[in-house]
């Protein structure tokens, strides 16, 4: 069974039970499963196809999570990279795996930035904020990926 069957199980047992707490903020899990499912369409939408790779170098965050499970959703294929890893580390990443798109925080994009430069194909970068999830939970309507990133 792919984990992400493991989230519609719990989303249609107890929907409003908390999934994950970062900053004192909650996530219940249908919330959580809305968003991984905006995140796997959102890939759709931008061509990336089932075994398509994308990088997450991401921290502990709950943007991580969402971007793993919505991509497991779709079939595409998260590649986790340590977010401290230095370009020249990146770089090897990327030529070997070839992936279609990066996602890491704005503190990350120069050492991204300088990789995808030095690599061969050219991924491209997606920025996310650690603000995304909190403004998506007072309402604010926007989450991830944006269009024209």
């Amino acid at each position: 069974m792919p984990i992400y069957h493991w989230l519609d199980q719990v989303v249609f047992q107890c929907p409003e039970k908390t999934s994950l707490i970062f900053h004192n903020s909650k996530l219940n899990f249908r919330l959580f499963q809305e968003l991984s499912l905006r995140f796997a369409y959102s890939l759709q939408d931008r061509g990336l196809q089932k075994e398509d790779r994308i990088i997450l170098m991401l921290p502990n965050c709950p943007q991580f999570a969402v971007t793993f499970f919505g991509s497991l959703r779709v079939g595409i294929i998260s590649v986790p990279l340590n977010p401290q890893f230095a370009s020249r580390e990146l770089v090897y990443y990327l030529n070997d795996l070839e992936p279609k798109l990066i996602f890491t925080l704005n503190s990350f994009k120069d050492k991204v930035k300088r990789a995808i430069y030095l690599s061969s194909p050219k991924a491209k970068m997606v920025i996310i904020k650690h603000t995304d999830i909190f403004n998506y939970l007072k309402g604010k309507k926007i989450f991830l990926i944006r269009p024209g990133m």
